[in-house]
């Protein structure tokens, strides 16, 4: 069926007479080189008007994986589980840093600096625990509560050689 339908293509293709063909291409490319003068215009305004400078992302991203009840002798809570991301291109010795945890409306359930030293390689991710006992009551509760949660870092503080 389908050779059938590619020998039809290839005989009809043919028998189109050779002017023809060469005055469709012609249109085409004069079509083609419309547009793009047409977008280097664009393009020209588009550059002078955006003068912003683009976001640098941070040394290091954090992201939340999962939380995790757990309880022993007499004590219980919860383990979160985050992520630690170096994005630059340099080796970080440590870093310290303000972690807010926040429910689904954004809203800050827990606060709690954090402070890691040992070396963070470029691209590694690191994953580490953070548990909090049912014995600060308040902030334990709105954890078991929150269906989700997101964290963010504030006041972050790099220490290395290579800076």
């Amino acid at each position: 069926m389908i050779r059938i339908f590619v020998l039809l293509a290839a005989l009809t293709i043919a028998a189109a007479p050779i002017e023809k063909r060469v005055t469709v291409l012609e249109k085409r490319v004069k079509h083609v080189e419309k547009r793009v003068s047409e977008l280097e215009k664009n393009k020209s305004a588009v550059v002078s008007t955006t003068t912003s400078p683009q976001k640098e992302l941070p040394a290091i991203i954090v992201d939340f994986i999962k939380k995790k009840p757990y309880s022993f002798s007499k004590k219980m809570g919860i383990a979160l589980i985050i992520q630690f991301e170096n994005t630059t291109r340099k080796k970080i010795f440590a870093f310290n840093c303000v972690l807010d945890f926040k429910n689904e409306e954004n809203k800050i359930i827990w606060s709690t600096p954090y402070a890691y030293s040992e070396i963070l390689s470029p691209g590694d991710r690191i994953e580490v625990t953070l548990s909090i006992s049912a014995t600060s009551a308040k902030e334990y509760l709105k954890l078991v509560k929150a269906s989700k949660i997101g964290v963010e870092m504030k006041n972050l503080e790099t220490y290395g050689t290579d800076y």
